[in-house]
C-alpha cells in the first residue's frame, strides 16, 4: 500500500521527543492531521519559534527569549539578579528543566549553573563538551561559598560515569575552597524531589 512520505516524515520527527515511540508518534500525527488546521498551524509556529527566538542565558544557562539575551551583559543574569538571589550559592544542574523543577519545588534562592547534558564518554561527551570548564570559570569569577549539585544521578548510565563526574567537581571544590552538600535534599527538604 502506498503511504504518505510527508506523514512518515512527521512520525519520524515526533519520535525525537522523550518517551515517544513510533506507535505514539503515529497517534499524534493522525490527531494533528484530523485537528483544526488553525490549531495545527499554531503548533507549527510555536515549534518554529523555539528554534528562532529562544537561547540559553550567557551566565546560568536557563532558557530565555532572544531579546532578553541581547539586553544581557556578561555580569548580569536575569533570573539570578532580578529575584534577589543569594550570589554565594550556586546549584549545578544537567538541564534548564532541572532549574525550573528545583525552583518551583524547593525554597532554594541561590544562583544556578546549567551544564549541557550529562557525561557520556561512549557518546563523546566529556567534561569539556558538557561545560565543566565553563562552570569552573564561573565559580572562579564569583564570590561563591557553596556549590550544590542539583544533578539527577539516576539518569547517568553507569556508576563509573557518576564517579568521574563527582571526582571532577571534588577537584574544583578543593581548588576553590568551596563547601558541598551531598545533594539538594539535605538542605532543601521537599518530598517532591
Amino acid at each position: 500500500m502506498k503511504e504518505s512520505k510527508n506523514l512518515n516524515d512527521l512520525i519520524d520527527a515526533l519520535t525525537i521527543l522523550p518517551g515517544i515511540g513510533r506507535k505514539s508518534a503515529q497517534r499524534m500525527a493522525y490527531k494533528l492531521i484530523q485537528s483544526n488546521k488553525e490549531k495545527t498551524l499554531n503548533l507549527s509556529d510555536k515549534l518554529a519559534n523555539i528554534t528562532k527566538n529562544i537561547s540559553n542565558c550567557k551566565i546560568c544557562g536557563i532558557y530565555l527569549d532572544n531579546e532578553d539575551i541581547i539586553e544581557q551583559t556578561d555580569d548580569n543574569c536575569h533570573l539570578c539578579v532580578a529575584q534577589n538571589r543569594n550570589p554565594s550559592q550556586v546549584c549545578v544542574t544537567e538541564s534548564p528543566a532541572d532549574v525550573y523543577m528545583i525552583d518551583s519545588s524547593t525554597d532554594y534562592k541561590g544562583y544556578y549553573f546549567v551544564l549541557k547534558g550529562s557525561l557520556s564518554p561512549l557518546d563523546g561527551r566529556g567534561p569539556v563538551e558538557i561545560g565543566m570548564k565553563r562552570s569552573q570559570t564561573r565559580l572562579e569569577k564569583g564570590n561563591i561559598n557553596e556549590l550544590i549539585v542539583g544533578y539527577c544521578f539516576f539518569s547517568l548510565s553507569s556508576s563509573v560515569v557518576l564517579v568521574l563526574f563527582a571526582m571532577f567537581f571534588v577537584w574544583i571544590f578543593l581548588n576553590l575552597g568551596l563547601f558541598m552538600y551531598k545533594d539538594l535534599r539535605d538542605k532543601y527538604d521537599r518530598t517532591t524531589l
